[in-house]
């Protein structure tokens, strides 16, 4: 063998895309959670406080039409309530970044979970292997805020699809969500009695600035 793989062969071998692992089970990483919260929050808010000096379209191929504008001079709140939680890296000399107030932890399938719900599947058209969850799985995972005020945690929980009255609508998460409606469907739960509190604080918060939904087609 002069090191050289068969043509043959090479046609045999199908390389599998793997879920991330680690000593707990199958992970979802927190950050990758994180910024499905904040892209959520971000396109259903209404105006965004982004860096360019002109409004500009919305990324094509995304949910929900409009325009992207900066806030006013003098427009009262100065922070875009989204960058205030998740914080913001500085964008010119002198300006000062702004922290995240929220930590999102990995989310955990554990590995007893993941022998049963994990397997393998051929994407049409894909000559690799793709290891999915199934229907059922259940990843586990925490958040954690630095002074978040009742009306934030309400924010956090219709960032994650909350709705009210217990109800939890479908976030899309994971590469194929776009692509193909098997794939990247969750669904969220934050275990606190008071969250029906927050929820409504949220929504009388921001009761003028909150978008259409279409991830909560299920």
């Amino acid at each position: 063998m002069n090191g050289e793989v068969p043509r043959d062969l090479l046609g045999r071998v199908r390389a599998t895309r793997k879920l991330p692992r680690d000593e707990r089970g199958v992970v979802v990483p927190g950050n990758t959670v994180r910024g499905m919260a904040r892209s959520n929050l971000e396109r259903w808010l209404g105006p965004a406080d982004y860096p360019s000096a002109h409004p500009r379209e919305r990324q094509s191929g995304m949910p929900g039409g409009g325009k992207i504008f900066n806030p006013k001079p003098g427009e009262p709140g100065g922070v875009f309530c989204v960058k205030d939680l998740f914080g913001e890296a500085s964008r010119k000399a002198g300006e000062k970044a702004r922290a995240s107030r929220v930590f999102f932890s990995d989310f955990v399938l554990p590995t007893p979970e993941a022998e049963k719900y994990v397997v393998k599947i051929l994407p049409p058209g894909e000559s690799f292997e793709l290891e999915v969850a199934r229907k059922g799985a259940t990843f586990e995972g925490f958040l954690l805020g630095d002074g978040l005020k009742p009306w934030e945690i309400g924010m956090l929980a219709f960032a994650l699809g909350y709705r009210g009255d217990k109800h939890w609508g479908v976030c899309l998460l994971g590469r194929y969500k776009r692509s193909d409606p098997h794939y990247g469907r969750v669904t969220f739960s934050i275990d606190d009695p008071r969250l029906e509190s927050y929820y409504k604080e949220f929504v009388d918060h921001c009761r003028d600035k909150i978008g259409r939904v279409e991830e909560d087609r299920e």
